[in-house]
């Protein structure tokens, strides 16, 4: 069992105080081997408490991380699992599913995590893979989409051929976990 945590969009402290102390309390050291965060941190805090948790951490550049030095994309190999990762406001138009795609598809991965969309969404597209977007761990907007103010995060768990994602979202105070499981041997073929 590998765990990945996939998360970004904190918008700290523009957009929000901090992560929600409930996310905070169940974020916790020695549990997660890796964290993909897809950007818009904004602070050197944000950061130095995913550093925190002991895990492995990847961070893309947000439209809003201007002072920071992370890179546009990245792909990282984890126990047979190629990830892709991206902020997204790269992709033309925004939140096109047939770009994240082509993107996906160009990357050469199995999993593209992607940003900037405040809302939470796991795609199986039909040439294989996954896409996934974490929302915005805070529920915070940005420019060019609402939020319904829903601070989400996705959890993978990597098991050989099986990601299996749960998605937590924190909505009036109560954690709503959705389980998505996906075998990567079993290839959909378009009707």
């Amino acid at each position: 069992m590998v765990l990945v945590l996939a998360i970004g969009d904190l918008n700290v402290p523009y957009g929000a105080a901090a992560l929600p102390e409930k996310f905070q309390r169940m974020l916790v050291p020695g549990k997660i081997q890796y964290v993909f965060v897809t950007g818009n941190l904004n602070t050197r805090e944000v950061e130095e408490f995913f550093v925190s948790l002991g895990a492995e951490v990847f961070i893309t550049r947000g439209d809003l991380d201007v002072t920071q030095e992370y890179p546009d994309r990245l792909v990282v190999s984890i126990a047979g699992v190629s990830l892709g990762l991206i902020h997204g406001h790269q992709l033309i138009p925004y939140s096109d599913s047939h770009a994240a795609i082509a993107l996906k598809r160009d990357m050469g991965v199995d999993v593209l995590i992607t940003g900037f969309q405040p809302e939470c969404k796991i795609t199986q597209p039909e040439d294989g893979g996954l896409l996934v977007c974490p929302g915005s761990a805070t529920g915070t907007n940005n420019t060019y989409f609402p939020s319904s103010g829903i601070p989400s995060f996705v959890l993978m768990d990597l098991q050989g051929s099986r990601i299996v994602t749960y998605t937590y979202m924190l909505i009036h105070d109560d954690v709503k976990v959705e389980r998505i499981v996906y075998d990567k041997s079993v290839r959909t073929i378009p009707t």
